[in-house]
């Protein structure tokens, strides 16, 4: 199994004429999305992985992200010989407003960029998505019968970001159910064993609260 999670957001991919260059060159356009929603409340802004198990990114989840240097890429559906820009050079930008996760991508002159703008104009694109390793901040809690993964920091640990067609929508929802079984039972597995470690030191004050009541009487 990845270390790697996919998160798939059906949302509109945008595109955009910018102002020519300087020197008069022609504009190439620049593409954006929202990779990621923050979660507000509503059904709509958390990733259903189950009937029994959702996912909710917090805000705030990517200001560590944000404030690093971290080299995030733009993939065309996550495909490395897709490149379309990287944050280091600048033709890739990441920012944050109060709905979620907003890339924006300045197109060059490769035709996977060109095909990328295409494929936008046409509404080929379902949506948007991201890669990301374990979250440094992640915590579940049970609500309303349900297990829910709380993602309250990403760290620095966003691998691409990026528009896509996502055939592969049910097997992103798939493994995505494996990884977070795999974690809750992990989870679950060190408070059962932190409960026993708290009991035994309770059962140990109690058996040294006996002998030195024991001893004090027999003064």
């Amino acid at each position: 199994m990845s270390d790697q999670e996919v998160r798939v957001l059906q949302h509109p991919v945008e595109f955009r004429e910018d102002p020519p260059d300087k020197e008069g060159g022609e504009s190439r356009g620049v593409i954006s999305g929202y990779a990621a929603v923050f979660y507000d409340g509503s059904p709509g802004t958390e990733f259903q992985i189950d009937e029994d198990l959702a996912e909710r990114i917090m805000p705030g989840a990517f200001d560590e992200l944000l404030a690093s240097d971290t080299d995030v890429v733009a993939l065309v559906s996550h495909n490395p010989q897709k490149p379309l820009g990287r944050r280091s050079a600048g033709t890739l930008r990441l920012s944050v407003d109060k709905r979620g996760l907003l890339y924006e991508v300045d197109l060059g002159a490769s035709s996977v960029a060109q095909d990328a703008r295409d494929m936008v104009r046409r509404k080929d694109f379902k949506g948007s998505s991201f890669t990301f390793g374990r979250p440094p901040g992640e915590r579940f809690i049970r609500e309303d019968g349900r297990d829910v993964r709380i993602i309250d920091n990403f760290g620095t640990n966003v691998g691409d970001v990026g528009p896509g067609t996502f055939p592969a929508y049910e097997e992103t929802t798939a493994e995505a159910r494996t990884v977070l079984r795999s974690r809750l039972d992990e989870q679950q597995r060190e408070q059962a064993a932190d409960r026993s470690k708290r009991i035994r030191e309770m059962d140990q004050r109690i058996k040294d609260c006996r002998v030195e009541i024991a001893q004090s009487e027999s003064k």
